[in-house]
């Protein structure tokens, strides 16, 4: 990297792979276990979405009687609910464990990016 906020960028990274490390994301697995399977039920990928005019509702309802609104955001939301499928990955590029380079991952946890993250997330809280 040759930007000049790199340095931020790698401990942001380095940040991330020990939260999946720290939250057992994934193991290693020999390749051989990592077989290939397309079978996607979409009735099974999903997550609730909540329509812009409901949050227009309860923003006016909260200002007309003079509530207090308050938001969180979970950290690592998505990394912390078991995976019902077998999913398998390559190591990430830079982060590859030293003498295990040919090792793929196999996820315990639901990852960023996956089409079941927000279905898992969803059904943990």
């Amino acid at each position: 990297m040759e930007r000049d906020d790199c340095k931020d960028w790698l401990a942001a990274m380095e940040e991330e792979m020990s939260s999946l490390h720290k939250n057992n994301t994934y193991i290693l697995v020999d390749r051989t276990e990592a077989t290939k399977i397309l079978k996607i039920d979409y009735g099974k990928i999903f997550s609730p979405i909540i329509k812009m005019i409901s949050i227009r509702l309860v923003l006016g309802l909260a200002v007309s009687l003079n509530m207090k609104i308050e938001q969180l955001d979970i950290k690592t939301a998505f990394l912390h609910d078991n995976l019902e499928e077998n999913i398998f990955m390559k190591q990430p590029e830079g982060f590859k464990e030293k003498g295990k380079e040919d090792i793929t991952c196999k996820l315990q946890k639901s990852l960023y990016g996956l089409n079941q993250a927000p279905r898992q997330w969803t059904n943990r809280i």
